[in-house]
């Protein structure tokens, strides 16, 4: 029997001057904001955040079928977010890696919000595609 590919997503938000209690209740309002958008239908898990104070960013992660229910999840949060995009691991404890991902799934997704901006020096292309979702 094929394995069922889980397809991982990545909230990107660069937050210049944001501490761990800010980090916090961000976090509150997307662990509420993907019950509310599964409420409606949508699938989509949170699998947590990862702060790297350094670059001032955090990185928010997601499984979904798509990047749609993903990105519904960061406007209702109100994270102010750089972009989405589509994510997977490698290597590591098979245990923690709930991602079998085929040679032939070459695709990427990246969503930019609308209003976000661009870290200083950032040379990034702006990359949108349609959401596969199914």
């Amino acid at each position: 029997m094929p394995a069922t590919l889980v397809r991982t997503f990545l909230i990107e938000c660069y937050l210049p001057g944001i501490d761990q209690v800010a980090i916090v209740a961000a976090e509150r309002r997307v662990r509420a904001a993907v019950a509310a958008v599964r409420r409606e239908g949508h699938e989509v898990d949170y699998l947590g955040a990862t702060f790297v104070p350094d670059d001032e960013v955090v990185f928010y992660a997601f499984v979904a079928p798509g990047v749609t229910p993903v990105e519904v999840v960061g406007q209702a949060a109100g994270l102010a977010f750089e972009r989405i995009v589509e994510s997977f691991e490698v290597g590591g404890d098979p245990a923690y890696l709930p991602i079998q991902r085929p040679a032939s799934l070459g695709h990427h997704e990246r969503r930019r919000s609308a209003g976000g901006g661009r870290r200083p020096g950032s040379a990034r292309r702006r990359v949108d595609t349609p959401d596969q979702e199914g």
